[in-house]
């Protein structure tokens, strides 16, 4: 049981990733009055001011009814018949692709929505019995919500920024235990831990592992209390390593779930909201996305995976950071922290030539020309290319909560995966998405066997559609 979660909840090195948190019970009294005005006060002061305006001139990019502006791909200066290869390749049976959303130059070019497809459902009730794929997975258009799951990564990245933006004073180097006051003794080394390190997954604090071994901190997803068994970890070193020896432990990067949850307690903290609430007032209600946020059984909102959105909503994310984080002339997110997305390095633990900060990924594409890119389990995406004014979301197969089921409460242990059926999905909490849940517990090879996708392929053929 242990192996068929955990190897579902695999971070983002070998499938993509996930998820977590915030809210959080560490301190049950009501969020600070203060707080939220002073905070409040700061977003508002934000509006006027000048140092981050950029020198792009934005149109009002949505409509009045908070849709995108369409507009045909000929006219955005694509190829019309490679683009269209572009998506079929993507869409094609056997890719789990729910949604391709393609925005460029600020607009809606393209886009495509489908079901489960028939070799798909031969592939998947190999390894899970089922017979009623399509009752579960069926037809899907722009209406239907997808998932993010590590997505959210970069989401909560970026209202770290938002909530800690001080300007001209930048954040980066503040200490993660003024907000995390179990670790602010002098003599506990991880009051050296900076906000930075956690927004790029070098704390240094060892994974939490529930068994005598793990790859990962994947095994969170099992505790009632996430935010809890995050904070409670410690500097990780060779004598109490469960991971592979190495030659340095002390901030060397790791991919990291507690890291991320941890910044959704600063969020908390720093501003008195609960980071849904903060996340709803101060970025989705000014891109005009509407979103959901899991939680785990605590009530800790998961900041490290888990918000359901629409495709185009999450593309609206995308747009943002491509206007280096202004908005109808709004400077929603503060725009250096956009640079520091864009200088992200290599990172040399992954071997993929893949770079990784502040929350983001980043990859060279055709020509060397840089993909900034969100990354989630099961193949989530949106990749962003500053070069071509260019916005690409993917989202692979979801099926999202049935009507009688209101709360995104995440509990694996009173859901067990491989009992997942038509008629007790009902009963399932946790987001479904397509192949991996379904092939938890399957080795890796035999899950890159099932997926016919690659997202790096997809962007390149939709790069070289622009003419």
């Amino acid at each position: 049981m242990k192996s068929l979660m955990t190897g579902f909840f695999r971070s983002c090195i070998p499938l993509a990733t996930i998820f977590l948190l915030i809210s959080c019970n560490i301190d049950l009294k009501p969020p600070d009055e203060n707080k939220k005005q002073q905070q409040d006060s700061l977003v508002k002061s934000k509006k006027t001011t000048t140092d981050f305006i950029d020198k792009r001139s934005f149109n009002t990019i949505l409509q009045n009814d908070g849709s995108w502006r369409t507009a045909k791909p000929k006219s955005m200066g694509f190829n019309s018949e490679l683009l269209k290869s572009a998506v079929d390749i993507a869409m094609a049976d056997g890719t789990y692709t729910q949604a391709i959303v393609i925005i460029k130059n600020g607009k809606l070019v393209a886009e495509r929505y489908r079901g489960i497809a028939d070799n798909e459902k031969t592939k998947l009730s190999a390894n899970f019995a089922s017979t009623s794929w399509s009752k579960i997975y069926g037809e899907r258009d722009k209406r239907d919500l997808a998932t993010s799951w590590s997505i959210a990564k970069s989401i909560t990245g970026a209202l770290v920024a938002i909530a800690l933006n001080q300007w001209p004073t930048e954040f980066f180097n503040d200490k993660a235990s003024d907000y995390i006051t179990q670790w602010n003794e002098k003599s506990d080394k991880r009051s050296l831990i900076t906000i930075r390190d956690l927004l790029n997954m070098r704390s240094g604090l060892s994974p939490f592992c529930e068994s005598e071994s793990c790859e990962d901190d994947s095994g969170i997803v099992l505790s009632k209390d996430q935010l809890s068994v995050c904070i409670d970890r410690e500097i990780e070193t060779k004598s109490n390593s469960k991971l592979p020896q190495q030659n340095s432990y002390w901030k060397t990067w790791r991919y990291s779930n507690c890291d991320s949850i941890l910044l959704g307690e600063i969020i908390r903290k720093a501003t008195g909201y609960n980071v849904k609430d903060f996340a709803d007032r101060n970025l989705f209600s000014k891109i005009d996305v509407k979103a959901d946020w899991w939680q785990d059984n605590n009530k800790n909102y998961l900041t490290y995976c888990c918000i359901d959105a629409t495709p185009r909503d999450f593309a609206k994310f995308g747009q943002l950071i491509l206007n280096y984080g202004r908005w109808d002339g709004e400077q929603v997110i503060p725009r250096y922290y956009i640079y520091k997305i864009k200088n992200i390095q290599e990172s040399p633990n992954v071997n993929d030539g893949s770079g990784y900060g502040m929350q983001f990924w980043t990859f060279n594409a055709k020509n060397n020309t840089p993909i900034y890119y969100a990354k989630g389990y099961d193949g989530q995406f949106i990749m962003i290319d500053f070069e071509n004014d260019l916005v690409v979301v993917r989202s692979s197969l979801y099926a999202t909560l049935p009507p009688n089921q209101l709360e995104r409460i995440l509990d694996l242990p009173g859901s067990p995966i491989e009992q997942l059926t038509h008629r007790n999905i009902q009963h399932v909490n946790v987001p479904i998405s397509l192949p991996g849940v379904y092939m938890n517990g399957v080795s890796k090879d035999s899950i890159d066997e099932v997926i016919n996708f690659d997202e790096r392929e997809f962007i390149l053929n939709i790069i070289e559609a622009i003419e």
